[in-house]
């Protein structure tokens, strides 16, 4: 099957479908953004760490460290850091 490619002109040339497509682009764009998307993944409630399904003990650990690598490595390390708060005690973040 041959790939489907965005073609952007489309919205250059008509006003209307410019108007009825933005909006979609604009929600898909906030759905892949990588910060909210680990805020999403990750819950924290007291000691408790939800990572999708698990949920993890903080208490049962002497350190917590974030490793992160590749482009969207800032922007998903700093969401998560913000929701680990002063349990997190160390990491890298690679770009």
């Amino acid at each position: 099957m041959k790939p489907i490619h965005f073609d952007p002109t489309i919205l250059r040339v008509d006003p209307d479908r410019r108007q009825r497509i933005l909006p979609v682009l604009e929600a898909a764009l906030r759905a892949v953004d990588p910060g909210p998307a680990v805020a999403r993944a990750l819950q924290r409630a007291g000691h408790r760490l939800t990572i999708g399904e698990v949920v993890y003990d903080l208490d049962r650990f002497e350190r917590v460290l974030l490793l992160g690598f590749g482009k969207a490595a800032v922007a998903m390390g700093v969401a998560a850091a913000e929701l680990l708060g002063d349990g997190l005690k160390g990491g890298a973040l690679v770009t």
